[in-house]
């Protein structure tokens, strides 16, 4: 019975500490953790189950990921001002989740004073997302604005994940059998219309009763080359950023770390 005892006392020792880093200072969560809950938006369940699976997928994908909840964009390790999220979110991943090193990862920042969220891309990342950025923002913001924080949490690694394994994000099956049936309704109509419309054409032996007899006088044949020329037109390059956002400190829409970063914005 003493055995027992001591080894529950273990268990839940070692329970704690896994799960004190959860609710320590900026510091120990940048070290050691993927989640800053600042704004205790998230419920002690929902904050187990998303480290876990940011863990999860850092491991098996080799990126980084990281949700970052605040009241007001500031941070100690950051000591200039914000007055916008994109430059914030950029800054603290850079610098504080990242220890100043450029990271292939996302950070998730959710601004609680004011209402806005914020999800950028570093690294491979950038060209990945680039195309489906705002389906995973829309879908993000849209359990924000409704509450939910923990889904919405859940809902940005479920979409990081689904892209990684499928390189897009599908439509529902039931949007599919809509589309098809909606095709398939408009192929019969066409095709009924053009068959009422071939009911009196028939297939000709020869081509005679096209050509106007005497009409074509095939006299000399020429080819002249006159001259040539060519137009070139520079490729464009694909921008380092998505979507407008909202302005920074340091004179333009992004950090100050020089990093190539992508992601964007929603308002909830």
């Amino acid at each position: 019975m003493m055995k027992k005892r001591c080894r529950q006392l273990i268990l839940l020792l070692v329970l704690a500490l896994l799960v004190l880093p959860l609710f320590s200072g900026a510091k120990a969560q940048a070290a050691t953790g993927h989640l800053e809950d600042r704004a205790n938006l998230f419920s002690f369940e929902g904050k187990l189950a998303l480290e876990s699976k940011m863990a999860e997928l850092e491991s098996t994908y080799g990126t980084k990921v990281f949700i970052l909840t605040v009241y007001k964009l500031e941070d100690e390790a950051l000591p200039n001002s914000y007055t916008g999220i994109r430059a914030f979110t950029e800054d603290y991943y850079d610098y504080v989740v990242c220890g100043g090193v450029e990271t292939t990862g996302l950070i998730l920042c959710v601004d609680m004073g004011g209402r806005e969220m914020w999800v950028s891309t570093t690294g491979e990342e950038v060209a990945r997302f680039q195309s489906d950025i705002d389906y995973l923002l829309d879908r993000v913001a849209a359990r924000l604005s409704d509450g939910e924080y923990d889904s919405a949490g859940s809902q940005f690694l479920k979409l990081i994940e689904q892209k990684h394994k499928l390189g897009f994000y599908p439509p529902t099956f039931g949007k599919i059998l809509i589309s098809l049936l909606i095709g398939l309704f408009v192929g019969l109509i066409v095709l009924a219309s053009l068959r009422s419309q071939l009911k009196t054409v028939h297939q000709a032996t020869s081509a005679r009763n096209y050509a106007v007899p005497g009409s074509f006088h095939l006299r000399r044949v020429d080819e002249l080359y006159l001259y040539s020329s060519v137009t070139q037109t520079a490729k464009p390059q694909p921008s380092d950023r998505i979507g407008g956002g909202s302005g920074g400190g340091f004179g333009g829409g992004g950090g100050m770390s020089g990093f190539s970063h992508g992601g964007g914005g929603r308002t909830f």
